[in-house]
């Protein structure tokens, strides 16, 4: 599992993909149980995954918002192919199974 962190609006203009973007809520349970389901599925994927904590990085999350042109939420895993959000799971649809079925659809 390769996790980055974001510290720069510029950080995404580097994402081409294949890769996760979670925005997560230090403040939301459904968000701690979103981070579990994508650090499980994480733990045997050689995908990329990046981390926004949209408290901490307000302006990062509305960049992802305007760049990938994906409605805010948060929990929100993305998936980016060719610098583009191939899909987009919210709130209680982040599981692992979920992550796995759409993963592959992409290949």
């Amino acid at each position: 599992m390769n996790v980055k962190t974001y510290n720069r609006i510029e950080d995404l203009d580097e994402i081409k993909g294949p890769a996760f973007i979670l925005k997560h809520s230090n403040a939301c349970p459904v968000s701690f149980s979103a981070k579990d389901e994508v650090d499980r599925f994480m733990q045997d994927s050689d995908i990329d995954f990046y981390m926004v904590v949209v408290q901490d990085q307000r302006d990062v999350s509305n960049e992802i918002e305007d760049k990938m042109q994906v409605k805010h939420e948060s929990p929100q895993l993305l998936f980016v192919k060719e610098g583009k959000a191939q899909f987009v799971l919210n709130h209680g649809s982040i599981t692992v199974e979920n992550i796995r079925i759409r993963t592959r659809q992409q290949k």
